[in-house]
């Protein structure tokens, strides 16, 4: 495989984090880097689900966001405090497309404290 095909299937897979996990209507994404190349694509396939979406991305990019109906949230201390405000009842699923991960991201969603890598879920309810 050529060099150039590379980035091309890594955005596909990144963007098929939506896919993956299968985000429905009143369950709430958080998306990394959601005003960036991939992120972009990301929160309007999430946001076409139904499911509320919160985007991590720079102060510059919180207008864009908006105007396709993202929470936004800025990165940096206190970016866990944030999503929490932002999602007072938790968090179902986080994508992150940026590829740097968040180790802070179970503390804002999940007790069982597991570390997860570029896509995870919440377990959904059974009942």
């Amino acid at each position: 495989m050529g060099g150039g095909r590379r980035p091309v299937r890594r955005r596909r897979d990144r963007v098929g984090g939506v896919h993956a996990v299968q985000p429905k209507e009143g369950e709430t994404v958080v998306i990394s880097g959601a005003a960036g190349g991939v992120g972009s694509l990301a929160v309007q396939l999430a946001r076409r689900t139904g499911a509320t979406v919160i985007g991590l991305a720079r102060e510059s990019n919180h207008e864009w966001l908006k105007s396709h109906g993202v929470i936004p949230v800025a990165y940096g201390d206190g970016v866990v405090d944030r999503i929490r405000a932002a999602a007072p009842s938790g968090v179902d699923a986080f994508i992150d497309t940026t590829a740097m991960g968040m180790s802070s991201w179970p503390s804002a969603s999940r007790p069982s404290g597991s570390t997860p890598s570029s896509i995870s879920r919440r377990p959904r309810s059974t009942a």
